[in-house]
């Protein structure tokens, strides 16, 4: 239950994040090595670089610069939780984003066969 709310997190900020009318794409699929990978792309706002590397400390929010489009309210912990969920499977979680293109927000975790559990 807790992988699933760490995907729908994702989307949800993805929807939060993109203006009406653009793309929110959700992929799954199995990595290069076995593991379960997936990923939550969109169109939208993007993520500077140098705002990135602290995207999943509890509670940080990316600053509102001057020009920027306004950000919606949001309590910093979102991102922190999906961290948790990911490392709590065994596995990551990894942003790639351009500024003013979109961001792709991507959870990978070993695979699980029934036998596993």
């Amino acid at each position: 239950m807790l992988y699933g709310q760490a995907v729908g997190n994702l989307v949800h900020n993805a929807l939060k994040y993109t203006p009406d009318s653009v793309c929110v794409t959700v992929k799954a699929y199995r990595d290069g090595d076995g593991r379960v990978a997936v990923a939550v792309s969109d169109t939208g706002t993007g993520i500077r670089e140098e705002d990135q590397a602290r995207l999943f400390e509890a509670f940080y929010r990316v600053p509102q610069r001057e020009g920027d489009p306004d950000r919606p309210k949001g309590s910093g912990i979102g991102l922190a939780l999906v961290k948790a969920i990911a490392e709590a499977h065994g596995g990551e979680v990894c942003v790639e984003s351009t500024f003013g293109e979109g961001s792709t927000f991507t959870i990978t975790t070993p695979l699980r066969r029934p036998s596993d559990v």
